[in-house]
């Protein structure tokens, strides 16, 4: 069964990329998606669900260039079934999601120089030159 995600949230942790046996490229980083909610006492807290994204091939190769720690993000996949586990700290229920990764898109300032051919990469596209065929 298909289920498409789309999310926006702040990037966790840095890309990690490793090829298999194959020499197939993947590259796996978390992102963070918080909402802010109130409590029936009129308390405000936030809550924060951590979704781990994997990306593959040539998408991989360059969410592992310009994806980084603390980005902004808008990310489209397909989520997979949850896996659940017990955390050993706390040993309350949790459960893994995870995202198998289409398209990512920043959504930030990009003080740290991103250009619109880097979007594009990331979105597994071949970056426009302003000879637009239409």
């Amino acid at each position: 069964m298909f289920h498409e995600l789309n999310i926006i949230g702040n990037v966790g942790s840095e890309p990690i990329k490793r090829t298999l046996a194959n020499g197939v490229v993947y590259a796996v980083f978390t992102v963070a998606v918080n909402k802010r909610i109130t409590l029936a006492n009129g308390e405000k807290t936030e809550r924060t669900t951590w979704f781990r994204c994997t990306a593959w091939r040539h998408l991989a190769e360059t969410v592992s260039e310009f994806v980084h720690k603390g980005n902004k993000v808008f990310v489209q996949g397909e989520i997979e079934a949850p896996r659940p586990y017990l955390d050993a700290r706390t040993q309350e229920p949790r459960a893994n999601l995870e995202v198998t990764i289409s398209l990512v898109k920043f959504l930030d300032s990009r003080p740290d120089g991103h250009s619109a051919a880097s979007e594009a990469a990331l979105a597994g596209m071949p970056a426009l030159d302003g000879n637009v065929p239409f």
